[in-house]
């Protein structure tokens, strides 16, 4: 069933306009609402036990990190007609599926970009790196044009792939990639390799003297590949790509070299470089004694853009939103981490937000750049938050900047999705849970009007309403509280225990009451100090009524049949034309650390790497 009426056209025959149902870029759209509003076939009537569940699988060779991306009516090369999805993965190969016929096992077509980074690897994090298992190739979620064509095609898909030709620092690269969406041919005389630099300074202050000595030099930084992971989705925003990254691990190779957030357009039509932004050009350098009084050096740099995957917003006149991580701050307006920043189409920074508490954030690496902003449907607001559960609301053009000793005033709202479970140990340690928001919520313009939906670490999922320009809160001594209009049922331990809280998506007719579903991805099922952010772990995907959450629909552990397996991290499923999309790392559980990993082992389990398509039955 289809609500596309060209989607049984024969192969070779006039079909549609391409792309009448689409799922272009991460999160759905560039303000990033992680809902699609076209969906008139799932609903909450039918999505239940018995009528929906998995309708197939397909192989593919490596982990998907990316979010699937789903056009209808491509005209494929030589194949006709067919509504596809296109999938990315960390064998650096993009596949293009047929999206409804169940015997359609083998692919439209594959493109391979090059040979992927094997973990361990001594460059990339400490060589000990267990963020991602296995390999390193495509993590970031590609964005689909369906107005940039070539060759006779329907539209392109841009993707960047990180390569290692050798082991010399050379040898490791990201290059942009612009796809054929019909064949997979390149585009536009890609790929093009990603390259930067900027001018900054480096401060070195010498504590093992006394008195202390400091010293300024200018510098040049160079943006790195192994020691960039490029993880937030791209920005296709006014004809201009955008690539954003950050760290492997938070790994400086040195104090000449340290990780740095990076955010860099490419004209979509030429792949030329058209502007760069780095986070922290300006960096320091501190030398000092510890107690055995040995020499150690703390770099104070970082600034990454991550966003647990979600990739930059931006609104109608092309400015661009994105949260960094921790790192070296200055109020001067040179560098800005743990801050919501708002830059100019050419990656000028035209405002920002960074809460009072900064430096505590990056001190206990409870960076606010841990989700990505999100652009509030039918108001002039953004709202974004990280690992303190804090949620902040700002009118996108006065952001508030900084004051040292509060955010009261200075911005719209701020309160916490979850308070601290220890009010004097607020960002939490090792055995004390925490409620860090990932990826970033999704928000529904309802029957009932404006809903935000959010599932932090150690936790449940939570609805909160909008109205009269605030979320509705409840203030008490540990600061404001979201006021939740309705959550899910209470989650076991074993569900809700650690990293990263659940991967959202909204489907909904419209506004119609009766169709709004939050789809939730998240891990299943695992052992304490076995959360997914350094181990694979089995996943679960969720159907809620978006109306009331406590009405869960039907989820893929009812029956045996509907699994999907191991959790895809951060990674949320895609929604279109009656159908789910969920990505997966794979079936072997568990998978060892990668320094376990035998190459028998590493066969085994990359033989089982696939995605689920769920539906109507």
């Amino acid at each position: 069933m289809s609500t596309d009426t060209t989607s049984d056209v024969a192969a070779g025959t006039q079909a549609a306009t391409v792309g009448s149902i689409t799922v272009l870029t991460h999160h759905n759209d560039i303000a990033r609402t992680g809902a699609n509003l076209n969906e008139t076939i799932l609903n909450t009537s039918n999505v239940k036990p018995g009528s929906f569940g998995k309708l197939f699988e397909r192989t593919v060779d490596g982990q998907i990190y990316a979010q699937i991306l789903y056009v209808s009516n491509v005209n494929i090369r030589d194949q006709g007609v067919h509504n596809v999805v296109y999938v990315a993965t960390m064998a650096n190969t993009v596949y293009a599926f047929d999206a409804d016929d169940p015997g359609a096992t083998d692919p439209l077509w594959s493109k391979n970009l090059g040979p992927s980074v094997s973990l361990p690897d001594p460059r990339v994090g400490d060589g000990a790196y267990n963020d991602i298992a296995i390999e390193v190739g495509i993590v970031s979620t590609p964005v689909i044009s369906l107005e940039n064509s070539g060759n006779g095609g329907d539209g392109t898909i841009y993707v960047v792939a990180m390569t290692k030709e050798s082991n010399d620092p050379t040898g490791y690269q990201h290059r942009l990639h612009a796809l054929d969406i019909s064949s997979g041919d390149e585009l536009f005389g890609g790929p093009v390799q990603i390259t930067a630099s900027v001018s900054g300074s480096k401060t070195t202050i010498d504590r093992t003297k006394n008195p202390a000595q400091t010293q300024t030099q200018q510098v040049t930084r160079n943006f790195t590949s192994y020691l960039s992971n490029q993880r937030p989705a791209l920005l296709l925003s006014q004809g201009q790509v955008y690539i954003a990254s950050a760290s492997f691990g938070d790994h400086d190779e040195n104090e000449n070299n340290p990780y740095h957030g990076w955010i860099l357009s490419y004209d979509a039509a030429t792949l030329q470089q058209t502007a760069v932004y780095n986070v922290t050009p300006h960096y320091i350098v501190v030398h000092s004694l510890n107690n055995n009084r040995q020499v150690q050096t703390d770099i104070q740099a970082q600034g990454g853009i991550w966003q647990a995957g979600q990739g930059p917003a931006a609104n109608a006149f092309g400015e661009v939103f994105v949260i960094t991580g921790n790192g070296l701050w200055k109020q001067d307006g040179s560098v800005f981490t743990d801050s919501i920043i708002k830059l100019r189409p050419n990656l000028q920074v035209l405002d920002w937000f960074t809460p009072f508490n900064s430096q505590a954030l990056t001190d206990a690496d409870a960076d606010l750049g841990s989700s990505g902003a999100l652009l509030l449907p039918g108001t002039d607001l953004v709202i974004g938050g990280g690992k303190e559960s804090k949620l902040y609301v700002m009118h996108k053009d006065h952001m508030g900047h900084f004051n040292p000793n509060t955010d009261n005033g200075r911005i719209v709202q701020w309160f916490y999705i979850r308070q601290p479970d220890n009010p004097n140990n607020p960002f939490g340690n090792m055995g004390v849970t925490t409620h860090h928001i990932h990826g970033g919520p999704v928000c529904w313009l309802g029957p009932n009007g404006l809903s935000l939906y959010v599932w932090v670490e150690d936790d449940g999922i939570k609805a909160f309403h909008f109205a009269n320009g605030q979320f509705d809160v409840t203030n008490n001594a540990q600061g404001p509280l979201g006021k939740p209009i309705s959550q899910g049922k209470p989650i076991p331990q074993s569900e809700t225990l650690g990293m990263p809280g659940g991967a959202l998506s909204l489907s909904a007719n419209g506004n119609e009451a009766g169709t709004g579903i939050v789809w939730a991805s998240h891990p299943h099922l695992q052992q304490f100090g076995d959360d997914a952010n350094q181990h694979v772990v089995r996943g679960i995907l969720r159907a809620y009524d978006a109306s009331n959450l406590a009405n869960e629909l039907w989820n893929s552990e009812m029956k045996p049949a509907d699994s999907n397996a191991n959790f895809a991290k951060f990674n949320p499923p895609t929604v279109a034309n009656g159908k789910v999309y969920l990505a997966s790392f794979g079936s072997i559980f568990p998978v060892p650390s990668n320094q376990q990993i035998t190459p028998q082992q590493r066969v085994q389990i990359k033989a089982t790497y696939h995605f689920s398509a769920y539906g109507l039955k």
